[in-house]
């Protein structure tokens, strides 16, 4: 006796009709924090520094707070000691509005 008799046919449609409807929700975190896409441009494992280069979303990073690096082993944040802001290579072309607006929201 099968007591749980389906179809595959009208399983797989109602899958998929529930995954065209289903919105992924918003990644809050990402409001809060800034986050930065990098590459690792020096590691100085004696002096225990790393110079990272890359590009910084969301909100400015501020230096009184602690880094995360994914991939490093140490349970520790690191402490950012200086942070750089250098020339665009691919700017993106802002009116003063839109520059002023981006500006007003940072929490640096």
């Amino acid at each position: 006796m099968c007591v749980n008799k389906y179809s595959v046919d009208a399983d797989v449609n109602a899958l998929l009709r529930q995954m065209a409807v289903t919105c992924p929700e918003k990644i809050t975190w990402r409001d809060d924090r800034s986050y930065m896409y990098a590459n690792v441009a020096s590691l100085d494992v004696e002096a225990k520094e790393v110079q990272l280069v890359g590009y910084i979303r969301n909100n400015y990073l501020n230096t009184k707070r602690l880094l995360h690096l994914t991939g490093i082993e140490a349970q520790q944040g690191f402490k950012i000691k200086q942070i750089e802001i250098v020339q665009d290579p691919c700017p993106l072309k802002l009116s003063k509005r839109e520059v002023e607006k981006v500006m007003s929201t940072s929490k640096a």
